[in-house]
């Protein structure tokens, strides 16, 4: 059961960070509202993806889903906070 859920985790957790790759790779482009626009997408994402844990932690998965759900988010996070440096 716990492994749908962090399929589902994973796959947000994806796109955060492609997000936040493309933000990068514009910003050394030089493509800064581009960049600002794949920043502000990937916050978007991962503030859905907080949101997708916190109603599966509500729903009552096991402790090992929600500390694996965590981790995906503390990803996505640092992801977007390095990309958030680099293109500031």
């Amino acid at each position: 059961m716990g492994k749908g859920k962090l399929r589902k985790a994973d796959q947000m957790a994806a796109e955060v960070e492609n997000l936040c790759a493309n933000a990068t790779y514009s910003a050394k482009l030089g493509a800064s509202e581009r960049a600002t626009l794949s920043l502000a997408s990937a916050s978007s994402h991962l503030n859905e993806l907080k949101s997708y844990i916190v109603r599966q932690k509500a729903a009552g998965v096991s402790e090992g889903t929600a500390l694996e759900l965590g981790n995906r988010y503390n990803a996505a996070r640092q992801a977007y906070n390095e990309a958030r440096g680099q293109t500031e």
